[in-house]
């Protein structure tokens, strides 16, 4: 019988890849120059979504540096897959 902190083993794919990633969404500040006219601040800062990836686990799924990326969206859900 499993405790109550037990945790099920994640499985690997038959290519040995885990198939599921667990993230957190952060936020970063992002800058724009003001483009409308009169006074004002020249730059706007507001803060977005951000999503930060990294590890062999990318190239092991065919994400290569410097490889292209397709990013679908839809509502709650991102597709990634390499061009």
């Amino acid at each position: 019988m499993a405790g109550n902190n037990h945790k099920p083993k994640q499985q690997s794919s038959p290519n040995g890849i885990k198939p599921e990633r667990r993230l957190k969404v952060s936020s970063m500040l992002s800058e724009r120059k003001n483009k409308t006219p009169g006074p004002g601040p020249r730059v706007i800062t507001t803060k977005v979504p951000w999503i930060r990836m990294q590890g062999k686990w990318l190239e092991e799924a065919g994400f290569n540096v410097h490889s292209p990326v397709r990013v679908r969206v839809m509502k709650g859900c991102l597709v990634l897959t390499t061009d």
